[in-house]
């Protein structure tokens, strides 16, 4: 997927950041959103 650019399912273009510093922006934003998500779980 990350790859190709494509999203195996639909075929469909999808957005891959190629650049690193945003790649690890996008990183964190995910991770606090997980860890959010369970802290809300215990």
């Amino acid at each position: 997927m990350y790859y190709t650019e494509l999203d195996p399912q639909t075929r469909q273009k999808i957005f891959v950041e190629k650049d690193t510093v945003r790649k690890e922006k996008q990183k964190a934003i995910v991770v606090a959103k997980e860890e959010i998500r369970h802290g809300f779980d215990s």
